[in-house]
């Protein structure tokens, strides 16, 4: 071999060698960060279960605290309940109380009305005992046997008198005798009325004392319930905030990756030395990382802009940047809607390196591209695709396309979300920027 065809063989294998170095580096770097967002996936899967879960605690300890309200407005209400049925029960004993002293009374004058009964029948049964010693007495004799016409006449008056007392004397015997009967019984009935009132009060302080005893046996369930539910919330508020703690260091550590791959961007860009021999490489690899199962593109690639930034696909921009209203609420668009037939191509808005191809969340199929622009770090986003033809790592040139546009993930119709970012990605909405500050639409 000539000196001048070994220098010629060092300098090729330099540079296939440098070339190679800068494809395995982002590559290596792409799946520490596939798998950092994987974990990070993960986290926020089990954030969000902790959160479901602290919800359903949360939503526990309402139903509890209602139900204790309404077992103490229950409670209340049975307070109120026996209050009145004291008051009932304290009434019923007075008036059964008055009753006995007014029974007490008229048995006090019951014995007298039979103390004068008794003294009638002793009347009675004397004048019988008189009148059948004497035999039988006929008052016409003794107003006959009158001596003289006053004497006529005082008879006659004293035979009515006898008559008229005799009268009388059965007559108040019959009504004595009635209104004791009716008294007594009138005595009897009040009170058993009074008796029956006082046993249905006294059953009903019964059944409000058991329904009482129930409810604060009901109380001191809920409160223990309560407690229990207090602890089991805490300890799963605990555990998510140590998970919060965990996503936050997932988070730096896919910052990190992102900024590491950023800077092989960087070192990418200022070493194209070999444009040639990259750009061939490249195509190779671009062949080699294509998947196989994306739908076939319909329509042509948008016409490549000069300078820095091209537009990435073609269409009718549906929606701005900005502030947006959806449905009666308002919401932040952190990018740019453009409109097309699904499979419509999307291309890569500038130079780059891939730092993520695959579905993420609300993005659905999604490719992030780190560039570095004039030494200055960017990440564009295109979202929603029907399916991407590169992979993480992979160097894509300004107007190369990527994948095609789709309605995957939290989409209406097809279209492309596309969005920009100074530095790397950090989430939606930090360092967003407007992607009409830099691309012509």
């Amino acid at each position: 071999m000539t000196k001048v065809n070994w220098k010629k063989g060092v300098r090729v294998f330099t540079a296939s060698a440098a070339i190679l170095l800068c494809m395995q580096m982002p590559q290596a770097n792409a799946n520490d960060l596939s798998e950092l967002k994987n974990e990070k996936q993960q986290v926020e899967n089990k954030n969000n279960e902790l959160n479901a879960t602290i919800q359903q605690k949360e939503s526990e300890l309402l139903n509890n605290v209602e139900a204790q309200q309404k077992a103490i407005e229950q409670i209340q209400a049975l307070t109120v309940k026996m209050a009145d049925n004291n008051k009932k029960l304290d009434k019923l004993t007075q008036d059964i109380e008055q009753k006995n002293n007014e029974i007490a009374a008229l048995e006090a004058s019951i014995k007298e009305l039979i103390r004068k009964i008794e003294e009638r029948d002793a009347l009675l049964q004397e004048r019988a005992r008189a009148i059948q010693a004497s035999g039988s007495m006929n008052y016409l004799d003794v107003l006959l046997g009158a001596s003289s016409f006053t004497d006529f006449i005082d008879r006659f008056s004293a035979v009515n008198t006898l008559i008229d007392a005799d009268r009388q004397i059965m007559l108040d015997q019959e009504k004595d005798k009635k209104r004791l009967e009716d008294e007594r019984k009138q005595l009897e009935e009040v009170k058993q009325q009074l008796e029956a009132q006082k046993a249905e009060a006294e059953k009903l302080r019964e059944t409000l004392l058991a329904q009482k005893a129930e409810k604060d046996r009901r109380i001191a369930e809920l409160e223990a319930a309560e407690k229990q539910l207090k602890q089991e919330k805490s300890a799963l508020e605990v555990e998510h905030e140590e998970n919060v703690q965990l996503t936050a260091e997932i988070e730096q550590k896919i910052i990190a990756e992102q900024e590491r791959i950023a800077e092989i961007a960087r070192q990418q860009a200022e070493k194209k030395a070999a444009e040639a021999q990259a750009q061939a490489a490249q195509q190779q690899q671009t062949k080699s990382s294509s998947t196989s199962n994306v739908p076939a593109a319909t329509g042509p690639v948008p016409q490549v802009s000069a300078g820095a930034w091209t537009r990435p696909t073609t269409g009718t921009i549906t929606s701005q940047h900005g502030l947006r209203n959806l449905g009666g609420s308002n919401e932040y668009h952190y990018g740019l809607d453009i409109g097309n037939a699904a499979g419509t191509p999307v291309v890569a808005a500038a130079d780059g390196v891939v730092s993520h191809a695959a579905p993420l969340g609300g993005y659905g199929n999604l490719v992030m591209i780190s560039h570095v622009i004039d030494g200055e770090v960017f990440t564009t986003v295109y979202a929603h695709l029907n399916g991407f033809n590169v992979s993480q790592g992979q160097t894509v040139s300004k107007g190369q396309q990527i994948g095609i546009m789709g309605s995957t993930g939290r989409s209406t119709g097809p279209h492309l979300h596309f969005e920009i970012h100074t530095g790397p990605w950090q989430g939606q909405q930090v360092n967003n920027i407007n992607p009409m500050y830099y691309i012509p639409f």
